[in-house]
């Protein structure tokens, strides 16, 4: 006979956790006490949020500007979004972490956290004017990221 069963998922349960509905599974033999159901969890993966154990890895875009001179941007979590500061001069892959805001313990201990990488991303169209006001931008900061890849010496 089938039956249905609630079943109550604890806060921080991970794929391949097991939960025991503690005589819910088949009769025992010549009229023994039911035996228990054992339910193995898979977890769906999120578009945005990758899991990393009790961690919650996002990978969020930034503005030119924001990784130039710095900001106060805020960033989506599973619970609402909460502020984080890009210090300047910040680059692309860089990681921030956010304490606390990951994932439960199971077993009670310290939530997870949520870290961050950044990813810079550049307008599409950039008007005529603006692009003077790069150029000029690059003769007082010069900078070259691919200098020390042509220097063998």
């Amino acid at each position: 006979a089938t039956e249905s069963v609630t079943v109550k998922i604890p806060a921080g349960v991970d794929t391949g956790s097991r939960i025991r509905l503690q005589g819910k599974g088949n009769a025992g033999t010549r009229g023994g006490t039911q035996g228990d159901l054992f339910i193995t969890v898979k977890v769906e993966s999120h578009s945005f949020f990758k899991r990393n154990g009790k961690n919650i890895e996002i990978e969020l875009p930034i503005s030119v500007t924001e990784a130039l001179l710095g900001a106060r941007i805020q960033v989506p979590t599973p619970d609402g979004s909460v502020k984080m500061t890009i210090p300047p001069g910040c680059n692309t892959e860089k990681k921030y972490r956010i304490s606390g805001k990951g994932f439960p313990d199971m077993r009670g201990g310290k939530r997870g956290d949520i870290m961050v990488k950044v990813k810079i991303v550049a307008p599409e169209r950039v008007p005529e004017e603006a692009k003077k006001l790069i150029r000029d931008f690059e003769h007082l900061v010069p900078h070259d990221p691919r200098k020390e890849l042509f220097n063998f010496d």
